[in-house]
C-alpha cells in the first residue's frame, strides 16, 4: 500500500484512507485510519451496521478478508456535529480577540477572514489569538496569518472555463475505468 492518502473511486460512501502504521512505523502490523464521507448514506443506519458496511467497502477495496482484521473502532462523529455557519450568522460568531485581554477564543466557529466554518478559518482565528496574546505579554515573535486574495466574478468564472477540458477528460476516465461489480475494485491514488 502507498503510504499516502488513497480514494476510493466510485465508493458507495466516499471512503478513503490512509495506512497509519507507515506514517508512525508501528511495526509488522497494518493500521488503516478510513474516513466514509458520504454521511447521508449511512443517516439511520445502526452504528454496527454502518461500521460493517464501511468496513466491508474498505475490505473489498483493498482485496482483503475480514479475518485479517484484529480489530475495529468506529466513530461516528453523531455527537459532535459540525458547527455550519448560516446565511446572517456572522454577528452571533466571536472575534478571537475578547474583551478581556488575557482570554481569546479560536475554532472554526470564530470570526475569520475565510467566512466559513472550515479547518482553514480555525488556523486562522487559532493565529489571530495567538497574535493578541503575544500583543498581550509583549512577546515580539508573532505568527504570519496569510489572507485569502481577492478574487472578481469575473475571474472565478474565467477560471472555471479554463477547468473544463479537465473536467470533461476527468469525467471520460471515470467512465472508461469504471469497475466491474462483480469484481473486486481497483484502488487510485
Amino acid at each position: 500500500m502507498p503510504k499516502e492518502h488513497i480514494t476510493f473511486m466510485q465508493s458507495e460512501f466516499d471512503v478513503s484512507c490512509i495506512d497509519l502504521s507507515q506514517l508512525w512505523r508501528t511495526g509488522d502490523a497494518t493500521a488503516i485510519n478510513a474516513v466514509a464521507t458520504d454521511v447521508k448514506r449511512l443517516s439511520g443506519l445502526s452504528e454496527e451496521y454502518a461500521q460493517k458496511q464501511i468496513v466491508d467497502e474498505v475490505l473489498k477495496y483493498l482485496g482483503q478478508q475480514a479475518t485479517d482484521v484484529a480489530s475495529v473502532e468506529y466513530n461516528s462523529n453523531a455527537n459532535a456535529p459540525l458547527f455550519l455557519n448560516e446565511v446572517g450568522s456572522w454577528h452571533d460568531r466571536p472575534e478571537a480577540a475578547t474583551a478581556l485581554p488575557d482570554i481569546v477564543v479560536a475554532g472554526d466557529y470564530v470570526r475569520n477572514s475565510f467566512g466559513i466554518a472550515s479547518v482553514e478559518g480555525a488556523i486562522v482565528s487559532a493565529k489571530q489569538a495567538t497574535t493578541r496574546l503575544a500583543e498581550y505579554f509583549d512577546i515580539s515573535i508573532r505568527p504570519n496569518i496569510l489572507y485569502p486574495r481577492e478574487v472578481s466574478n469575473d475571474q472565478i468564472a474565467s477560471r472555471l472555463r479554463m477547468l473544463e477540458p479537465v473536467k470533461a477528460w476527468a469525467l471520460a476516465q471515470l467512465a472508461v475505468s469504471r469497475p466491474d461489480a462483480s469484481a473486486p475494485s481497483k484502488v487510485f491514488e
